[in-house]
């Protein structure tokens, strides 16, 4: 058992699971960690292993090539891919993110030209929503998309998309409809492939972290798809993506725990052979009440983090709870990983040491998938919301 027993309350097909994920990242994640953070690429050649593995279809029935586990298994995959490279995970993450649209609101030609194969790791999506003006506020988005014949035109930018660089295609949300008088009401999801003329991938973008996931900023210049590529309902995008984003919450979450598993199992390796003053430092209590800090706060995210899957899976309402799992574990991963820093001193400093790695990777964990300010905003608004409204 490492510093969390994470099989705890887990039946013996997540446990299975839980287990081939684990030697899968072992074997093929591990070693090339190092190379591909330095290269600043994701390796692309691990796409159909995972596929074959199901990293990519929990959530999915058997009839798309998924195993129809839930939610709550791709948590636990993310959270053991994560605890090798946050940067991988965030890649896994967003292709699952990219797919559950299509899944659940698009044509069963859609899910035979993109969830099926994006299962099987053979393409791979991302999600294009934020741009340069707009992150949070999705109903405030500029990309327009205007209607000709049985096509659609689109310009516009995008900005922060992970996978961009090597995507296959883009679930887009694009402005449909006029912005007034509510202004979410005019906004679609749209399918987009990455061979169309005038989409180009104006600029791969250099981050402090994440750097085995790359992003790139997108510009749409009379950008022309078939009407037929529209996700679901012309103009219901915006409750798509209001869905993708609550999903988003709990495997962004799954990916801070893991990453926030990894920096405190090394500290506490660490504290247990670093002497000082001819003892281990663990003996020190400056030390090892930082470690029982570290693991009480980790213990509470993955806690929450999972009942929030729990309730998802068996089909409650838990968007707060979704929030407040994503909130609390990016917190607290950023907590973990600068406590990690701490107790290696000098040397978690530098760049050979592991810990500095999660420690970038932390940081955008309260910004991306939604701010720490925004979970809140969730959170009271379903907390203080008066009888009778809607």
């Amino acid at each position: 058992m490492g510093i969390i027993d994470t099989e705890a309350l887990l039946n013996e097909e997540e446990k299975l699971l839980v287990r081939s994920i684990r030697e899968f990242v072992k074997k093929e994640i591990e070693p090339i960690v190092d190379e591909y953070e330095a290269k600043k690429k994701f390796p692309i050649h691990l796409m159909p292993k995972m596929g074959e593995l199901g990293i990519f279809g929990a959530m999915f029935p058997e009839e798309y090539g998924g195993t129809n586990y839930g939610v709550t298994a791709e948590m636990l995959i993310i959270e053991e891919i994560a605890r090798a490279a946050g940067g991988i995970a965030a890649t896994v993450l967003v292709q699952v993110l990219s797919l559950l649209p299509i899944f659940k609101y698009g044509s069963e030609k859609q899910k035979r030209e993109y969830l099926i194969p994006g299962i099987k790791g053979e393409k791979v999506g991302a999600v294009a929503v934020t741009e340069p003006n707009c992150g949070s506020d999705v109903a405030g988005i500029e990309t327009r998309a205007i209607f000709k014949g049985d096509k659609l035109v689109i310009n516009g930018s995008k900005m922060f998309i992970t996978n961009a660089p090597f995507a296959n295609f883009f679930t887009v949300a694009v402005r449909t409809g006029p912005p007034e008088p509510k202004r979410h009401l005019g906004i679609s999801y749209v399918i987009v492939d990455k061979d169309t003329p005038g989409l180009n991938i104006e600029r791969t973008l250099d981050k402090l972290g994440w750097h085995t996931s790359e992003t790139a900023e997108l510009s749409f210049s009379d950008v022309e798809i078939p009407k037929e590529n529209i996700i679901g309902k012309e103009g219901h995008g915006f409750y798509y993506i209001m869905d993708v984003f609550n999903h988003e919450h709990l495997f962004v979450g799954a990916q801070s725990v893991g990453m926030a598993r990894a920096c405190l199992e090394q500290a506490v390796e660490y504290s247990l052979t670093r002497k000082a003053w001819g003892k281990p430092i663990a003996e020190f209590q400056a030390v090892s009440h930082k470690i029982a800090d570290m693991w009480t706060q980790l213990l509470a995210a993955r806690t929450l983090l999972y009942y929030a899957g729990r309730l998802t899976d068996a089909g409650v309402d838990a968007v707060k709870e979704m929030a407040a799992a994503k909130y609390f574990a990016g917190e607290m991963v950023n907590k973990v990983c600068y406590d990690a820093i701490e107790i290696f001193g000098g040397l978690g400093y530098m760049m050979e040491c592991p810990v500095q790695r999660y420690y970038r990777d932390a940081r955008v964990q309260t910004i991306g998938g939604g701010t720490s300010e925004i979970q809140k905003n969730i959170i009271s608004r379903r907390l203080l919301k008066r009888k009778g409204e809607g």
